[in-house]
């Protein structure tokens, strides 16, 4: 859990928070409605309920986060990848005002907290990540509606149980072949 997430039980009060208000919403309390969406990190549609203020931007912040995400894995199964590239994006995300909202609601901070660095955890991400998106690229005819114009790895749910497996033991070196 990231240090800026706070206890569990912040999402159970949104929750409950959700229960109280919305059975007899009408479009009234729209600040109280927005803040019960993002604290169980419904960003969008605390967004749509309040079009304008600080949830709107940081939503429309993690938009970016998630556009420059996808770029990232579409170099990467092209053989063009810069891990920097994310990390500057997420980077300047954090040095605006939504970056406070990041620290509350611990999202845009959970990815800086991982990402493909120099730590085992790290490196084994980037690789299975790598790794994945090459397996769907050399198999991509047989993945019903993948896209090849955009990031494979986003796709993962394009591919069916049979071919997730298969995906998983080509990457095993010690799976029978």
């Amino acid at each position: 859990m990231s240090a800026y997430s706070g206890a569990p039980q912040a999402i159970a009060a949104a929750h409950a928070e959700l229960v109280r208000l919305l059975p007899s919403w009408k479009g009234d309390a729209q600040a109280e409605v927005a803040r019960a969406l993002a604290g169980v990190r419904m960003f969008e549609e605390a967004a749509i309920v309040q079009p304008q203020g600080e949830l709107a931007e940081y939503a429309a912040a993690l938009r970016r986060v998630e556009e420059a995400i996808d770029e990232h894995y579409r170099q990467i199964a092209l053989g063009n990848e810069d891990k920097r590239a994310v990390r500057k994006i997420i980077g300047r995300e954090l040095k605006t005002p939504q970056g406070e909202l990041a620290k509350r609601y611990a999202v845009l901070q959970n990815i800086l907290d991982h990402p493909f660095d120099s730590s085992p955890h790290g490196k084994a991400t980037e690789q299975l990540s790598r790794e994945l998106a090459a397996w769907m690229a050399k198999n991509a005819d047989a993945i019903a509606g993948l896209d090849r114009t955009v990031a494979l790895l986003p796709q993962l749910d394009r591919l069916t149980d049979e071919q997730l497996r298969a995906a998983a033991r080509s990457l095993d070196p010690y799976a029978q072949k």
